[in-house]
C-alpha cells in the first residue's frame, strides 16, 4: 500500500482558499535501503510514494488562492476572448466554480487561463486559483500556445454528445457553453443521420419444362400475363 499527501483547502463560493498541506512524515530506515524497501512492500508496510508529477525530484504543483490584483494577463497572449466566449466562461464559473487553476509564471503573468481571469474579474471575484510555473522565455511562450492549440485539435463525438446533451436541463446546457441555435443544429444533425437501408426482397420461382418447346410456350404465356421471366437452360 502506498500513500501520499494531497493538498486540501477551504474558502468561499467559487474560489476555495489557500491549500492546507499535511506536514511531511519522517522517513523510516525501511525507506533508505532498496532491499528493505522491497521487503516492506512485500510485507505490506507503508512507505512514502514517489512524486507523480514528473521527474522523481520534481515537487507537485501547489494550488494557491491569490488576490486577482496580484496576477496580470499575458500582454502577448495570442488567443482572443470575445464576448460570447467570456459569457460562456462566466456561466461555467457561476454554476460550477473554478474547477481548475490558471497557470501563472514567477512574475505573475498568466500563461494559461487568461479567459478565466477576465471572466472572474467581470463577475467581481476578488481571488482566483493559480499554480505557479517555473517556465520562462521561449518555453513559457510555447507552453501558452500549446495550451490553446491542443484543445483545437480534438473533435466532438457528435453521437455521444447528442446523448449527453439530451440528459441536461436548460441551466446546465447554458453552463456547458451551447446556445439555443447551436443546440437546435446539433439535434437536427442527429435526426438527419442517414439510416442504412435494407436491400429489397425479391421473390423468384424456377419452373422445370419438358423440352425447349414447352419452355417457349410457358415463357410466352407468363410474359403475356405481365410477369418478368428469364429463360434458363442448364
Amino acid at each position: 500500500m502506498f500513500f501520499a499527501y494531497i493538498p486540501a483547502g477551504t474558502g468561499f463560493p467559487g474560489v476555495p482558499g489557500p491549500p492546507i498541506t499535511a506536514p511531511p512524515q519522517p522517513r523510516s530506515r525501511v525507506d533508505r535501503n532498496p532491499a528493505a524497501v522491497f521487503r516492506a512492500a512485500v510485507n505490506g508496510y507503508l512507505f512514502p510514494a514517489p512524486p507523480i508529477s514528473g521527474a522523481m525530484d520534481e515537487k507537485p504543483p501547489v494550488i494557491l488562492s491569490v488576490p486577482l490584483s496580484s496576477v496580470q494577463p499575458d500582454p502577448a497572449n495570442v488567443r482572443r476572448h470575445g464576448a460570447r466566449n467570456l459569457a460562456a466562461i462566466q456561466a461555467s464559473l457561476r454554476r460550477f466554480g473554478q474547477q481548475k487553476p490558471i497557470v501563472v509564471d514567477e512574475r505573475g503573468v498568466i500563461r494559461a487561463g487568461n479567459g478565466t481571469y477576465e471572466a472572474a474579474r467581470q463577475l467581481g471575484w476578488t481571488h482566483i486559483h493559480i499554480i505557479r510555473t517555473p517556465l520562462t522565455g521561449p518555453d513559457a511562450i510555447a507552453y501558452a500556445i500549446a495550451d490553446n492549440r491542443t484543445g483545437e485539435l480534438a473533435q466532438w463525438d457528435e453521437e455521444a454528445l447528442n446523448r449527453q446533451i439530451a440528459a441536461l436541463d436548460g441551466d446546465l446546457l447554458s453552463a456547458a457553453g451551447f446556445n439555443q441555435a447551436e443546440l437546435a443544429k446539433l439535434m437536427e444533425t442527429g435526426r438527419n443521420e442517414p439510416v442504412e437501408k435494407m436491400p429489397p426482397v425479391i421473390y423468384e420461382l424456377a419452373v422445370g419444362c419438358a423440352n425447349e418447346a414447352d419452355q417457349k410456350q410457358l415463357f410466352e404465356r407468363l410474359t403475356g400475363e405481365g410477369r418478368t421471366c428469364r429463360v434458363l437452360t442448364i
